[in-house]
C-alpha cells in the first residue's frame, strides 16, 4: 500500500463491520448503501462488484447475507483503492469470500471470460468528465467522474461478463437515468426494476436511482415506491434508513 495514504478506520453495524478508507481521498457515500441493501434479495453464489472502491458494497452483501455462501468478486481500476479492498477483506475476515481484482473495465475480456458471472453490480462514476464538483484529488476525481469508464463502456463490460438471464443492478444519478436506460438497452440489458432516491419527501426531484435488469429480459418494468434518505430537509434519517445502517442482531 502507498506508505504516504494516512487511512481512517471506520465502522459500521454497531461495529460489526471495518471499512478502512483514505482520509483524503475516494470515500464511499450512501449510494453504496442503498446499492448494497437494494439486492438484498440475490442468493446466487458468486457476484461481480464493477469498480469496487474500498469493498464496501460488497462487504455490506456478505455481512447482511452471512446466512449464505455468497462470494462477491470484486474488479477496481485504482491501485490504491485494490489495496485497501483487500485489507478491508481481510480485517472483517472475508477473505476467503471477497476476492479482489485490479483491472480496467474497459477492458474487462482480459480478466474474466464472456457470461461468467450470475449476478452484477456497479456504483459507476455518474459525472461526465469536467462537470459536476470537481475534485483536487485525483483518486477522488477518477472514481466519481467518467475520466476511465463512460456509460457505454459499463453497459457493454456488464452484458459481456453477464450470463444470459443473469441479473445486474446499478446505482445512478436520476438526471442522467435516459442516458444509462439508452445505454443497457443497446447491450440487451432490460431495466426490471427502478427505485428513485429523493434526499427527503418535499425535495423536487430524485437524486439518484437504483436499477435492477435481467440480460435480455423481456419487456415489462415496475417503478417502485420512492426512497426517501431524510424525514424533511435538514433533518433525520427515515427508519428505512436507519435500518440500513443498523446491525444485524438487535
Amino acid at each position: 500500500m502507498n506508505n504516504s495514504a494516512i487511512l481512517s478506520k471506520d465502522s459500521l453495524f454497531g461495529g460489526d463491520l471495518i471499512c478502512y478508507q483514505n482520509k483524503s481521498g475516494y470515500r464511499f457515500s450512501i449510494d453504496s448503501v442503498l446499492l448494497a441493501h437494494f439486492i438484498l434479495h440475490w442468493q446466487d453464489d458468486v457476484v461481480l462488484d464493477m469498480g469496487c472502491g474500498c469493498g464496501i458494497i460488497g462487504m455490506i452483501l456478505l455481512y447482511r447475507n452471512a446466512h449464505i455462501a455468497q462470494i462477491v468478486e470484486g474488479i477496481e481500476y485504482q491501485q490504491g483503492l485494490v489495496q485497501i479492498a483487500r485489507k478491508n477483506s481481510l480485517e472483517n475476515r472475508m477473505s476467503s469470500r471477497l476476492k479482489i481484482t485490479h483491472g480496467d473495465l474497459t477492458h474487462i475480456d482480459r480478466y474474466y471470460l464472456p457470461q461468467t458471472f450470475p449476478r452484477v453490480m456497479c456504483n459507476p462514476p455518474f459525472y461526465a468528465k469536467g462537470s459536476g464538483r470537481v475534485s483536487k484529488n485525483q483518486e477522488n476525481y477518477v472514481a466519481r467522474h467518467q475520466v476511465a469508464l463512460n456509460t457505454s463502456d459499463l453497459a457493454e463490460s456488464m452484458s459481456y461478463v453477464l450470463k444470459n438471464k443473469g441479473r445486474f443492478a446499478v446505482v445512478f444519478a436520476a438526471e442522467s437515468l435516459s442516458e444509462l436506460l439508452e445505454c443497457l438497452h443497446r447491450f440487451r440489458l432490460q431495466p426490471k426494476r427502478v427505485r428513485p432516491v429523493f434526499s427527503y419527501p418535499d425535495a423536487s426531484s430524485a437524486s439518484l436511482v437504483l436499477v435492477e435488469g435481467i440480460k435480455n429480459g423481456g419487456q415489462g418494468m415496475t417503478l417502485e415506491k420512492p426512497l426517501y434518505v431524510y424525514e424533511c430537509k435538514n433533518g433525520q434519517y427515515t427508519r428505512e434508513l436507519n435500518e440500513m445502517y443498523g446491525p444485524n442482531h438487535v
